[in-house]
């Protein structure tokens, strides 16, 4: 659980160490007493950085604290998950807590399946004992509020990073870089980046070469936290006269227009989560066919108060994998959880509704290999 393996910390890493304790100290209150009772360097490669004595107004406790300057998931998991056995061995009624500057949501979870606690230094807190009895939670930043530098990580925004999820989440592995850039049209040094960054995110797993595990309900959270549904300037807002269900009837009817649009949003939750209740109707249209359906008698555009919203695809990728629901195109079940995950009001609810859907019958619309799976060519 050491944040250095063995020997002095670094400065930075002591630096940190000292600021989660004041964390501590300040979240226990005046009332308690916190004490390092072994400083860094003392505890050797045990797994921890430093023993910390944390006494209340009846009993005594102690906690065993790393600093972790950049906790991954897939560092947490290689350097931090070994020493977990350890301590619980050598200190079994100490409290592991992690100390880090950010931790991701992604390494939280992950933490507290281990047992582990975690101080970040943006407020996101889990710490609990036995005795003294404590339990903290807060909850700080969800994103990393670091400047990072020009050609590090990169994350999962943008056009050709939603191409590469959808492909990682609806096709099953094993597959490799390779073959991940030629069925998504992306460059083979983009997709190897990425593939990169994901490993060390928790979200892939890869021996040699190929991807043999994609965490692909991760992998969706993630992608719709950095991205949002309804960007300024990408979707026109419409009023139907006669009803939302008049409209849907006419649109079955457009059958020249289906190949270029596909009904995301809570019309295509309803499918699948009979609980979602009313809402927009929401359609990803090209430009010919968002034209056409604008100009219908039944759409009066405006500014506010809209029922009825076309999207401006962001990629074409967002028609792949479409399934043909009661005579109308729908987008793929991957692409409506980014949807709805990434959208306003109560549809990230029921977003959590299609996961739900997707966990209980992925064999039925994950693919078996990316030959199934029809991308468009372009690049985004």
């Amino acid at each position: 659980m050491s944040g250095i393996n063995g020997g002095e910390l670094a400065e930075d890493a002591a630096r940190l160490l000292r600021r989660g304790i004041d964390e501590l100290r300040d979240l226990l209150g005046e009332q308690w007493s916190v004490q390092v009772e072994e400083a860094p360097g003392q505890a050797g490669d045990l797994g921890y950085d430093a023993l910390i004595g944390i006494e209340g107004p009846d009993s005594h406790g102690s906690a065993l604290m790393a600093a972790v300057p950049d906790p991954t998931p897939a560092r947490l998991e290689r350097e931090l998950l070994p020493r977990v056995s350890l301590i619980r061995r050598f200190r079994p009624d100490a409290a592991a807590v992690v100390v880090a500057p950010w931790i991701s949501p992604r390494a939280r979870e992950m933490l507290s399946g281990w047992g582990c606690g975690y101080i970040d230094l943006t407020g996101n807190i889990s710490f609990r004992m036995n005795r003294p009895a404590v339990v903290i939670q807060a909850q700080g930043a969800t994103r990393d509020p670091r400047p990072r530098a020009i050609g590090h990580k990169r994350g999962l925004s943008g056009a050709r990073a939603g191409r590469l999820v959808r492909a990682l989440v609806d096709v099953q592995p094993p597959y490799r870089a390779g073959e991940l850039a030629e069925a998504t049209g992306l460059s083979p040094a983009y997709v190897s980046r990425l593939l990169d960054v994901l490993q060390e995110e928790g979200l892939i797993r890869r021996r040699g070469r190929g991807v043999v595990n994609v965490d692909w309900e991760a992998l969706v959270r993630l992608r719709a936290s950095e991205t949002t549904l309804l960007k300024s300037g990408r979707f026109s807002g419409f009023l139907a006269s006669n009803g939302t269900d008049r409209f849907i009837d006419w649109l079955r009817g457009q059958c020249e227009l289906h190949a270029e649009l596909a009904v995301t949003g809570p019309l295509a939750a309803l499918q699948l989560a009979p609980v979602t209740i009313g809402g927009q109707v929401m359609l990803y249209a090209s430009a010919n066919a968002a034209t056409t359906i604008a100009n219908s008698r039944d759409l009066f555009s405006v500014a506010q108060g809209a029922d009825v919203l076309l999207l401006q695809p962001p990629d074409m990728a967002v028609f792949v994998g479409r399934r043909g629901v009661d005579g109308l195109p729908h987008v793929a079940l991957s692409q409506l959880a980014l949807d709805c995950l990434s959208g306003p009001g109560r549809l990230p609810h029921t977003g959590e509704a299609v996961l739900d859907h997707m966990r209980s019958h992925e064999k039925t619309w994950r693919l078996p290999n990316l030959n199934a799976l029809e991308w468009p060519r372009s690049q985004p």
